[in-house]
């Protein structure tokens, strides 16, 4: 089933607000528990990243690139996407 450019920003949407509420789940662990502070901090931030990337590749950040993307690797970069998302909801539950 193809899926057109809507649905896979909207996919890519969804995967950075679960990056964003792993990042803000980490974050609060932090401030409630006051431990391991800096391993927190670190992944907090590495999770924000993964938003931030997810954000601009469905186009809600707009970035001017003159490099035409490949469909196989744009693929596998969402196919991957999913994974982490399922493995952050994972981690969060255990």
């Amino acid at each position: 089933m193809m899926f057109d450019n809507t649905q896979k920003n909207f996919t890519r949407i969804i995967y950075a607000l679960a990056s964003l509420s792993m990042a803000l789940d980490v974050f609060l662990d932090i401030v409630i528990n006051q431990k391991e502070i800096i391993i927190g901090i670190v992944i907090s931030c590495v999770f924000l990243l993964v938003a931030f990337m997810f954000l601009i590749r469905s186009n809600f950040i707009s970035l001017k690139r003159n490099i035409k993307e490949d469909p196989s690797t744009i693929q596998s970069a969402d196919s991957l996407g999913f994974l982490l998302v399922i493995y952050l909801f994972y981690m969060a539950i255990f």
